[in-house]
């Protein structure tokens, strides 16, 4: 009886495979998915699994700062809460490592506005009134690594760590008995952050970044540490 049962489900195996009935096999199966998906994203042909070379941004955030600043050993206020704006032009050139996974190298180049804190009386450990006008500063080129992963022809993710100068023009502040201003001076930043890119083009799409920095700066005359909190949205543009 077992015998017979054998027999039966081998002739009917051969049946239906001489006919193409039989169950797909795996490379089979797989030839379809990746099929399905160039069908459903026609940007597979182009970009593969890794968005490769360069790419160029513009980017605008906000972000918060908290102080520490010093003028001649004349403390002006100690962690104090600062808001400011920045547009940013950046270049990163990506490298594939395995399959969707890779790194990239790039420079970016910055604008920064601050709050206009000289309307605002920031009142220090001793008591006696203060106050800040930072200006503007600039965001000097500098340089930025990190990792990234290709989620999907649209969708990307990655990590990051950067480093540059920061040029502060014009900061002046003044207490009770004295006023001081600053022409110039340079500050070293270091930061990490995180971002996630959507492509709603082939070649162009929207970037959301987080970042956290903390930015010193320590001669004789200028004493400050800012730590940030910085988010930043903008365009992205990968050029095939």
């Amino acid at each position: 009886m077992i015998g017979q049962r054998f027999f039966l489900i081998l002739i009917t195996s051969l049946i239906l495979e001489s006919r193409g009935l039989t169950r797909p096999s795996h490379y089979d199966r797989k030839s379809s998915i990746k099929e399905y998906l160039e069908e459903l994203h026609p940007w597979e042909r182009l970009v593969r699994d890794f968005r490769s070379e360069h790419q160029f941004l513009m980017l605008g955030g906000f972000s918060r700062n908290l102080w520490d600043l010093a003028i001649d050993d004349v403390w002006i206020f100690n962690a104090s809460k600062v808001n400011s704006y920045q547009i940013v032009l950046a270049y990163e050139f990506h490298l594939q490592l395995s399959g969707g996974f890779g790194y990239f190298l790039g420079s970016s180049l910055g604008y920064v506005w601050n709050e206009e804190v000289k309307q605002k009386r920031l009142l220090a450990d001793d008591g006696a009134q203060k106050k800040v006008d930072f200006g503007h500063h600039i965001l000097m080129p500098g340089a930025v690594c990190g990792l990234i992963y290709n989620l999907h022809p649209a969708w990307r993710m990655g990590f990051f760590l950067e480093g540059f100068l920061e040029r502060f023009e014009n900061l002046a502040a003044s207490t009770s008995e004295q006023d001081f201003t600053i022409r110039s001076a340079n500050g070293r930043v270091l930061g990490r952050g995180i971002f996630f890119d959507w492509f709603y083009q082939v070649d162009r799409g929207i970037r959301l970044t987080f970042h956290e920095r903390e930015a010193a700066h320590d001669p004789v005359h200028l004493n400050y540490r800012r730590r940030a909190r910085l988010g930043t949205i903008g365009l992205v543009t990968h050029l095939l």
